[in-house]
């Protein structure tokens, strides 16, 4: 391919291909979820309270990013890149990590007295800091365990 002035130019991919389950999806999505939700909880299995607490945000977490994924698949709008896998499931738990201290102050049997009203407000800054990196992670092994580029539409459009 050339311009008019004669500069030849390499030729333009039509499209990025999109990601796709590896197969088989049975073994290799669990496989994920497992890594991903799981590692948590098993680094704090000392503190059985605190793990079931970390393993049951990421369920939540990873269920929600995993309905929205499902909900892009749905609309014909595959994720193409690793990144948007990432920042879906580290969106999903900024969102679940901020919220937690203002949940888990008024679930029922979780009064403690002496806690002032302001608690949640100074706790979500902790729990930024310790929810974002463990999303983060959670996502980064999610996409590389469970999804993979689809070669067939990448070798079907290599070139315009």
């Amino acid at each position: 391919m050339s311009d008019k002035h004669g500069l030849h130019f390499a030729p333009v991919p039509r499209r990025i291909a999109p990601l796709a389950w590896r197969r088989p999806a049975a073994l290799w999505t669990p496989v994920a979820l497992a890594l991903a939700v799981g590692w948590p909880a098993y680094a704090l299995h000392e503190q059985t309270g605190f793990a079931a607490l970390m393993f049951g945000a990421g369920a939540i977490g990873m269920t929600l990013s995993l309905a929205a994924l499902g909900g892009a698949w749905a609309l014909g709008r595959p994720p193409r890149t690793r990144k948007s896998v990432i920042r879906n499931i580290t969106w999903t738990g900024a969102v679940i990590a901020a919220a937690a201290p203002f949940l888990l102050v008024n679930l029922p049997g979780a009064h403690v007295d002496g806690l002032a009203r302001e608690t949640p407000f100074a706790m979500a800054p902790l729990a930024l800091l310790l929810g974002l990196p463990i999303s983060l992670f959670a996502g980064v092994v999610f996409s590389l365990v469970a999804l993979v580029k689809d070669a067939g539409i990448a070798e079907e459009n290599q070139t315009v």
